[in-house]
């Protein structure tokens, strides 16, 4: 993503899980990037797709992308790419699904509660994390701060991925 986001190409702005692709050598690959226009216009036709399948490919999408999708380049943004990564890294870590929850809510219910704005005193709708995982020590701490910090709801509170790439996490 580092490379992505200082090249001509800007963010990827579609940035989700089945967009990582590992090669024989282990080496990951993201996948679907570009043809921004192409995909917005299919990515629209809720009628074609279903709305459950269009709902779940916006589990990664930021809130505020969420909230106001014509005010961003279809590419989206590098803030809505660190977001995305926070899902994924999610998923890698605690081996579920995007939004896996343990009440079942839907793709649909998901995007709405995420691009809803919390009130003062409200918590973030973001996927759980397992308390067991804090106390037993199975995942490493700074792993978890990288992942908070990568879903804030401020975009600008989140971490470019120059400073992701750096971080030392084990």
């Amino acid at each position: 993503m580092y490379f992505l986001h200082n090249t001509f190409v800007g963010s990827h702005g579609k940035l989700k899980s089945s967009n990582c692709v590992v090669d024989s050598r282990f080496v990951l690959k993201v996948t679907d990037f570009g043809f921004h226009e192409l995909h917005a216009m299919e990515d629209e036709n809720t009628d074609e797709i279903g709305e459950h399948a269009f709902y779940k490919r916006k589990l990664w999408t930021a809130p505020e992308i969420l909230r106001n999708p014509n005010a961003y380049r279809p590419n989206g943004t590098k803030t809505g790419d660190a977001y995305s990564f926070a899902i994924i890294l999610h998923e890698m870590l605690f081996r579920k699904g995007a939004f896996y929850m343990s009440d079942e809510p839907s793709p649909k219910e998901i995007c709405e509660r995420v691009q809803r704005v919390p009130a003062f005193d409200e918590e973030l709708y973001r996927p759980e994390i397992p308390e067991s995982a804090l106390i037993d020590g199975q995942i490493e701490p700074n792993l978890i701060n990288l992942m908070v910090s990568c879903w804030a709801e401020e975009f600008h509170e989140r971490p470019d991925f120059a400073v992701i790439r750096k971080k030392k996490v084990i």
